[in-house]
């Protein structure tokens, strides 16, 4: 089996408990890992980061206490040299750019196949220097960074729950204008519906832009 699960310290966090006992169930049956630490939300994440040494981190995005990208800093600042992985519904060339900003560049969707996604957990604990398996695509993060300065304007709005007709007066434009930008929006970024977009700029901090 394995051999480098000796020193191991593995922490689950997600806020569905079947993903949570399904992967710990595989890596301590399966992969032999030792110590495991679980958590469902943002709080209990914080907590044992703060008190336990943590090799390794396998982290959903959204919790019902909040997301943990806001947390990412405080968590490599405590645990200097963790291995984070980040395990999402959110769609992954959106994300990959922004974490790989943070050195996090292990990005997996929960949407994938069962066996593949847990070869790609099994890389992650024990063969992270073997090869990328669709984990190590980075750039399209810039996508936000080239939106023309009407374009940001709208998005920031939209994140800001400000509908069409209100962002038209507030920028002087048609309600036609801003409904053509919202469509080119979603095209650029791969999402079929303004929510998910919406979601995903919040998560990566876009409404905070000026």
């Amino acid at each position: 089996m394995l051999n480098h699960n000796k020193n191991m310290k593995l922490l689950i966090a997600d806020d569905h408990a079947m993903t949570r006992k399904g992967i710990e169930i595989m890596a301590k049956y399966e992969w032999q890992i030792k110590e495991i630490y679980t958590a469902s939300s943002i709080k209990e994440v914080t907590e044992i980061i703060h008190s336990k040494k943590i090799t390794h981190l396998i982290l959903d995005i959204s919790f019902g206490d909040g997301n943990s990208i806001e947390i990412i800093d405080d968590i490599q600042q405590a645990q200097i040299g963790i291995e984070i992985l980040i395990f999402t519904m959110h769609p992954k060339h959106i994300l990959d750019g922004f974490l790989a900003a943070k050195g996090i560049k292990w990005v997996v969707q929960k949407d994938l196949p069962e066996e593949k996604i847990t070869e790609i957990l099994r890389v992650f604990l024990f063969e992270k220097n073997s090869g990328n398996l669709e984990i190590n695509e980075m750039n399209n993060f810039k996508f936000f960074h080239e939106l023309s300065i009407r374009e940001m304007q709208i998005f920031q709005l939209m994140m800001q729950g400000v509908k069409t007709n209100e962002i038209a007066i507030e920028l002087d434009v048609k309600n036609n204008t801003v409904s053509t930008i919202k469509n080119r929006l979603l095209q650029k970024v791969g999402i079929k519906n303004e929510i998910e977009l919406i979601e995903i700029g919040k998560i990566l901090g876009l409404e905070k832009n000026n």
